[in-house]
């Protein structure tokens, strides 16, 4: 569920204090939630495409960091303004599959 990796995303950038890694992120989300390891990368897309999170490239690390839009956000904030991101837990994937098409112009 994207909400439970916004808020171990949360979790490791407050704890670090700095923006993480994929690799770190993917330590992190083995140590306190092993189970959300599959869903992690299409989630991580999920949130970055609807602008909660970001990702720059760090040459000093040679490697993606990542870092929340705005950290003072919270995953019920998220869920008031994004309901279909619950419900991909609810109702599978598809729920959220027609989220990011463009819409045609008339």
């Amino acid at each position: 569920m994207p909400i439970i990796t916004f808020n171990l995303l949360k979790e490791i950038l407050e704890k670090q204090n700095r923006p993480v890694t994929t690799n770190e992120i993917i330590n992190h989300v083995a140590d306190k939630s092993p189970r959300n390891l599959e869903r992690l990368v299409p989630n991580m897309v999920i949130l970055e495409k609807t602008g909660f999170i970001r990702k720059n490239f760090d040459k000093k690390r040679n490697s993606y960091v990542w870092e929340l839009s705005d950290p003072t956000l919270n995953g019920l904030e998220i869920l008031e303004k994004y309901p279909e991101l619950y419900e991909q837990t609810l109702y599978g994937e598809e729920s959220v599959n027609g989220m990011f098409r463009k819409k045609k112009k008339a």
